[in-house]
């Protein structure tokens, strides 16, 4: 193909099919096999040394003992006269024996004796063979795959200045392309999780009520929105007893919201358990009913996540369920009910969410 100087089309196509060139040439010209470098195995003979060591070991005598006999008499005048005197000893027991006047006195003293006898100690020195590990050199480049990387790398750059040129020469407006994508990208529809975390506001409203009003403050970790599995009816054939030969739903399980809330404000009592209230703040008292009272009405659920739980119609029941102590706060058990609402054209409850569209 024959490349003209000018910065055309024809002239980037041919500048492109060469730097292809070059990488199919770095392709398999650059690949080799890889050398693997062992270090060669050494015998190193196993030394031996022997060093003797003498020394005088200290060796005490056997214990020296003596022992005397003597012999006495009397004579015509009852005078003791000593006869005979045998006295036997080692050599290292020094005795005197002395008698006078009819007594006898023997003196023994014991001189110790300690020996020294000459020792050698033999101590032997043995090498012993231990495995220590040698690094081996392995894939290791040679001099023509360095030279074909250096290629590739000044490759690649060429290509980037090749790019940034046709880009300037076009005039094309990067920075507006990317803003477009940002901005379409930023103005779609927010993504719906499927997964759905805290309470964030909880709003009730008695029936013949006009707005929606906060019970007051809920304790964490006690809201929960559960439903019940309906109610069934099985029927077993005596053929076989073992699995249910037909299975009637009778009803369906009980939808409820529960929590428990930490104020006992006389206005609130009254939404939640009937009676009254009197008095003005802060001297507010309240009064009980003195029979059970029928709250019903409507409520909304918002999640911290979004969702918005709505209930047309239910029925609210509530107890007080207080520890009362310096370790724990007030506490009125709540659970709301979900019934039947009585217009066809509304739902037990809606789960929705309000996701707000921008346009660029």
């Amino acid at each position: 193909m024959r490349c003209n100087t000018g910065l055309s089309r024809k002239a980037i196509r041919c500048m492109v099919y060469g730097v292809w060139s070059i990488f199919t040439a770095i392709l398999f010209i650059g690949c080799k096999s890889v050398e693997m470098l062992h270090a060669p195995a050494v015998q190193v003979p196993i030394q031996y040394r022997e060093k003797v060591v003498e020394r005088l070991v200290a060796v005490q005598s056997p214990a020296d003992s003596a022992n005397i006999e003597a012999l006495f008499e009397c004579d015509s005048l009852n005078r003791v006269i000593m006869k005979t005197l045998d006295e036997q000893k080692s050599n290292n027991v020094s005795s005197r024996v002395t008698y006078s006047a009819g007594v006898m006195r023997y003196k023994l003293e014991t001189r110790p004796d300690i020996s020294y006898i000459p020792v050698q100690d033999s101590i032997v020195y043995r090498e012993v063979a231990v495995q220590v590990p040698v690094e081996v050199k392995i894939n290791v480049l040679t001099w023509w795959q360095q030279l074909w990387i250096t290629v590739g790398k000044v490759a690649f750059g060429l290509i980037g200045l090749l790019i940034g040129y046709t880009v300037l020469k076009a005039r094309v407006n990067i920075y507006g392309i990317l803003g477009k994508l940002i901005i379409n990208l930023f103005s779609k529809k927010s993504i719906i999780m499927a997964i759905e975390y805290g309470l964030k506001s909880f709003k009730w409203k008695a029936t013949g009520g006009s707005t929606l009003e906060s019970l007051g403050k809920i304790l964490v970790g006690t809201s929960k929105f559960t439903s019940e599995a309906p109610a069934t009816q099985q029927f077993y054939a005596a053929q076989n007893p073992d699995y249910p030969a037909l299975i009637i739903k009778e009803k369906a399980g009980l939808t409820k919201v529960e929590f428990t809330l930490m104020e006992v404000d006389p206005d609130i009592l009254v939404k939640l358990f009937g009676g009254t209230a009197t008095g003005t703040a802060p001297n507010k008292s309240y009064s009980a009913a003195r029979t059970v009272a029928d709250i019903r009405g409507s409520a909304e659920l918002t999640t911290e996540s979004g969702l918005i739980i709505t209930i047309p119609q239910a029925v609210l029941v509530a107890n007080f369920n207080w520890d009362i102590s310096r370790t724990a706060v007030s506490q009125i058990g709540v659970v709301i009910t979900v019934e039947l609402p009585e217009t066809e054209t509304d739902m037990p409850y809606t789960l929705s969410r309000v996701v707000v569209e921008t346009e660029p």
